[in-house]
Formats: structure tokens, C-alpha cells, sequence
């Protein structure tokens, strides 16, 4: 229970909450034009589509972070991580990338001349509220890459303190190991399956 409320009051939580507000009301506003409206066009469909996607994945990550402590260790190093570990920078770029990029279409259709659009203002608010979103993933992606380079500094500097003997090569079932930059690399002396 107290790392759910220590997740919450961090910025990763916060901006989550944020996000899912934010993506709440782009959902609804959109939705709702969807079933009051029978002439759609595809512009619309793009928005619906890319506002549903990364308010399903982040309301899914922000269950699992709550819902288990390991979570915010685990979570990060499976899909929503490139190769490198960069902590959910990979997906909050992709999310930026694409709600920047629906919300502009919206705003570039409802001021086209010659559309007739029935719900403007609130359309205005959903493409408003899609860009506060992509500021939010954006920032959220930015201290993911942050701590993605702490983290990979920290490590820099556990491994360069650590000092061994220039005649070991085994302890305790590993193999160890030096490089030419005098990194320690340890190895298990059986194949992991």
C-alpha cells in the first residue's frame, strides 16, 4: 500500500493521472461525436483511434503500477521499453509523436472552409485537452530517458569501485571476469535456460 501512495506522489504517477484525465475527456468528446454525428470523417476516426490506444495502454500501466510494488521495475524493461532498457521512453515518444499529430488534424479540419461542424467548441476542447496530453507524455518521456541516464550512471560508478585481485577468476559459482576498460563482468558457471 505505501509504494501505490509513494507511486502517486511521484512524477511519473502524477503525470499518469494527468494523462488519463486528459485522455478521458478526449475519449468522451470524441465519442460522443461519434454517436450523435452519422457524417464522420477519417480525420476523426484518427483521433478516436489514437486517443483510445494510449488512454487503454496508460490506464493499464497505471493499474499495474499500483497494483504491484515490482511493478515500476518490471514494467518499463518488457514492450513499452526499447533494447537499452529506456524506461517507457520508447512509448511516451510514440504517444507524443501520434496525439500531437491527431490533434493537429483536428484542428486543421474543423477550420477548413466549407465544413459544416455541429459540436466545434467541443472538438476545440478535445483537440486543446490532445495537445496538453502530448506536453504531458513529452515530459513524461523525458524523465524516463532521465532516469534511464542516472540509473546508467550509478552503474558506471558501482562498477568502477569495485576492486579485485588480479589472480581472481572464480567465487562462489561465477565466473569473473575483466575487460581492457577495467569493467567487472560476472558470468554464471551453468548456461541460463
Amino acid at each position: 500500500m505505501t509504494s501505490s501512495v509513494e507511486y502517486l506522489k511521484s512524477w511519473n504517477g502524477i503525470f499518469k493521472i494527468m494523462q488519463l484525465v486528459l485522455g478521458t475527456i478526449c475519449v468522451g468528446i470524441i465519442g460522443n461525436e461519434f454517436s450523435t454525428v452519422f457524417n464522420f470523417y477519417s480525420v476523426e476516426c484518427y483521433f478516436l483511434i489514437a486517443t483510445c490506444t494510449f488512454y487503454i495502454a496508460t490506464f493499464i500501466l497505471f493499474i499495474g503500477y499500483l497494483m504491484s510494488p515490482s511493478a515500476a521495475s518490471i514494467i518499463p524493461k518488457t514492450i513499452y521499453a526499447n533494447k537499452d532498457d529506456k524506461n517507457e521512453f520508447l512509448y511516451h515518444s510514440i504517444a507524443s509523436i501520434l496525439l500531437l499529430a491527431a490533434s493537429i488534424a483536428l484542428m486543421v479540419q474543423i477550420h477548413k472552409r466549407y465544413v459544416i461542424i455541429l459540436h466545434y467548441k467541443a472538438l476545440l476542447a478535445a483537440s486543446i485537452c490532445s495537445l496538453l496530453n502530448t506536453i504531458l507524455y513529452v515530459c513524461s518521456a523525458v524523465i524516463g530517458f532521465g532516469t534511464y541516464r542516472l540509473s546508467e550512471n550509478n552503474l558506471v560508478k558501482v562498477m568502477s569501485t569495485v576492486k579485485l585481485p588480479s589472480n581472481c577468476h572464480q567465487s562462489e559459482g561465477y565466473n569473473i571476469k575483466k575487460s581492457d576498460q577495467n569493467d567487472v563482468v560476472m558470468t554464471t558457471k551453468r548456461p541460463i535456460p
